[in-house]
């Protein structure tokens, strides 16, 4: 059977969990709305899970993957060559009361259950999809959890109330779609509550607002994106077909279920006189014939197993298998008397088996793995993407009162980090359409944690000349940053440009200057300071949220950690200050790391002495201060530019030989021959270049 994560995320009140609701045949953690506060509030506030199951011809693996960068295109009720599906939606009520749209209606819809249209082929070549679906929140608050939840999908149904249109938190996300990659079903929910007359005018209106949000967005176009309506609450009196016994699976998939032998707090709703698997509506089935076609099992890493009581079939280094480790985030915990304390989570990396010895981060306890449930079925091991419950038994664990509800789960061996300072390579967000500015607060989420921070931004200097010209005729230019197709790695012991702000620029510009410079990377390195440590891995997402609320996305930055600071040393116990700079030289591997701010210094010739030596006043004030000056490169310039320095013609290239006189005045030679300027010689300015670090304080020249 294939674990397939399957986000539900959407604006408030859209109908996520309903749609849940239709679709699940087995609950889990806090599914529908299990936690005592949503059902006060009536809104979700924690990620729900539970599954249902869909069979399906076996796919070639190899071409489904090389299916990965189509676009989701429009297409006329086909499914061509069975790469994209994309529902025409002309709903039809037909007089037993189906409900079903243009591209089905010629054919039988099945009913009960909803599993859609019956399989023609053997047991042999048929696959079993376990669909876990994360329900998400929706309240504008809630976006961390909104963000972690998306964090573990594999695909996005993106629900949007019909009768209201895209709203604020449906384009968060549809920024989480971007920064995540991942394929997208945007389900038009609650068709029901349009007049019929005007059903199909609505629907047509919503398909050209969504498409003119694909294709508007760079990020965007690049996704695999499909449209579906339906109605996922049904009406007062309408038959409970497909609902199933409380803890059991469809007929069909009953040989998948086996009998729990320790009792889960994510039970079904039969405490609520409600089954396991809701009704279902005809119309949701046309949804569940469209993931039937359109779901890519995604590519699984980490395939190595971690065994138990200290036995590793894998014979390679730590770190050379660190892709390898068991990862796995947990979202909710319980205790069970008598027997440990259940963990339930994704996998994120590797392979976890029973009796294996693991790590459970923050805490830092160490703990066996007595059992493994996968929605209430007992497995002996889960790999990366699965759904688990990890029973684990200690017993300091077992009598201790500290419980923390989300965390990490690790190998007993493991690499994992744990830091407060690392660096990353960002993305702004262009939904976000601010600028922003180094050492702003900002929220960093990373997983399932989450913390305050703030950072400065900087890029690589092409360090071919210093940043100076080198010969007469080129311009001096405010330094840019190396312009490069291939994206260069972060060296610790490298020399930056610091960057001060993020300058947003709308996508017709941006457009117009990748034109003029096909080379162009909007891509930073972000040093990141965060109030608390977390536990991560190296390359894993990270997400920053600028928390205002007349923001329409707030959602501002995404990247990958390319480089940890500060991980093994201890955290310093000092204030958290948005703008304090750290002592990254503190940090044996950081020790040589600038971020350098360009610095320029501008005199005035006093006269010319011969054809290749003149005399510079009013850069220094006394002849100490040129001191750390001499031997450096100084530009000749025309005066013209004395109003802006960013962009000028350098004429002549010199070098500061000695300080003349106690004044500050200083004598440049320069080998070219300067005899044309000595007439007009107060049309030219000299210009000293440098550089200051931003964390010391230290001037540089490169």
């Amino acid at each position: 059977m294939i674990n397939v994560n399957v986000g539900v995320l959407g604006h408030v009140d859209s109908g996520k969990t309903s749609l849940c609701r239709c679709l699940s045949e087995v609950l889990s953690t806090c599914a529908l709305d299990k936690h005592r506060q949503s059902q006060e509030k009536g809104i979700t506030i924690d990620l729900g899970f539970s599954s249902f199951y869909l069979r399906r011809r076996k796919r070639n693996r190899d071409a489904e993957g090389a299916e990965g960068g189509h676009n989701g295109q429009i297409t006329s009720r086909e499914i061509p060559n069975g790469k994209v599906f994309h529902n025409e939606l002309f709903e039809e009520e037909h007089s037993d009361g189906r409900v079903c749209n243009g591209s089905a209606c010629g054919g039988e819809v099945p009913s009960g259950e909803g599993s859609a249209d019956p399989l023609n082929c053997s047991s042999a070549e048929e696959e079993t999809l376990q669909i876990c679906l994360v329900d998400c929140p929706g309240h504008h608050s809630l976006l961390n959890c909104i963000i972690m939840g998306a964090e573990i999908t594999d695909m996005i149904l993106l629900l949007i109330d019909i009768t209201k249109g895209i709203q604020k938190q449906t384009v968060e996300c549809l920024v989480l779609c971007e920064v995540l990659q991942r394929d997208v079903v945007v389900v038009l929910n609650k068709i029901d509550l349009v007049p019929a007359e005007q059903r199909e005018r609505r629907i047509k209106l919503m398909k050209e607002k969504i498409e003119l949000v694909f294709r508007s967005k760079a990020g965007l176009r690049n996704l695999k994106w499909y449209v579906v309506g339906l109605s996922a609450q049904l009406k007062k009196g309408e038959p409970t077909a497909g609902a199933y016994p409380p803890n059991s699976l469809p007929p069909t998939d009953s040989k998948l279920q086996s009998q729990s032998q320790w009792q889960c707090r994510p039970v079904s709703n039969a405490d609520d006189g409600i089954g396991a698997s809701p009704p279902r509506s005809e119309n949701v089935a046309q949804l569940i014939n469209l993931l039937r076609e359109i779901i890519r099992v995604p590519t699984r890493r980490g395939k190595n197993s971690h065994n138990g009581g200290g036995d590793d079939n894998n014979d390679d280094d730590g770190n050379d298998r660190g892709g390898d480790e068991f990862y796995f985030l947990y979202d909710h915990t319980f205790d069970i008397k008598g027997k440990g304390r259940a963990y339930t989570g994704t996998v994120i990396r590797g392979t976890i088996k029973r009796n294996a010895t693991v790590s459970i981060l923050p805490m830092k306890e160490k703990g066996k793995v007595k059992e493994i449930q996968s929605f209430k079925q007992i497995v002996n091991e889960g790999t990366q993407g699965n759904r688990l419950s990890l029973l684990i038994c200690n017993d300091h664990i077992r009598n201790s009162g500290k419980k923390i509800e989300r965390g990490v789960i690790v190998s007993e061996i493991s690499n994992i980090a744990h830091f407060s300072i690392f660096i990353c390579r960002v993305k702004l967000v262009q939904y976000y359409g601010r600028s922003i500015s180094s050492s702003e607060l900002l929220s960093c989420v990373i997983g399932f944690s989450t913390s305050p921070c703030y950072g400065y931004f900087f890029r690589p200097i092409n360090k071919d000349t210093g940043g100076m010209p080198s010969q007469r005729g080129r311009y001096l230019k405010q330094t840019s940053p190396t312009k490069a197709c291939e994206k260069k790695t972060f060296d610790p012991q490298g020399d930056y440009l610091f960057i001060n702000q993020i300058i947003f620029e709308q996508e017709e510009q941006k457009k117009k200057e990748s034109e003029e410079n096909p080379k162009s990377d909007d891509e930073f390195f972000f040093l990141v300071i965060l109030k608390k440590k977390i536990y991560c891995y190296k390359k894993e997402k990270c997400i920053f949220i600028k928390n205002e609320e007349n923001l329409n996305c707030r959602i501002c930055l995404h990247g990958i950690i390319e480089d940890i600071v500060d991980d093994g040393y201890p955290h310093q116990k000092t204030p958290f200050i948005a703008g304090k700079k750290p002592t990254l030289s503190d940090f044996s591997r950081f020790k040589n790391f600038k971020m350098l701010i360009e610095k320029q210094k501008r005199g005035e010739i006093e006269r010319v002495q011969d054809d290749h030596t003149v005399v510079c006043r009013n850069m220094f004030r006394c002849s100490t201060q040129v001191a750390p000056y001499l031997g450096k490169e100084i530009c000749l310039v025309d005066a013209d530019y004395k109003s802006d320095l960013r962009d000028v013609e350098v004429r002549h290239i010199g070098v500061i030989t000695a300080p003349f006189a106690k004044s500050g005045k200083f004598i440049a030679h320069f080998q070219e021959d300067l005899s044309l300027i000595r007439e007009n010689y107060k049309s030219f300015l000299l210009i000293i270049k440098y550089y200051k670090d931003a964390l010391t304080k230290r001037k540089v020249f490169l």
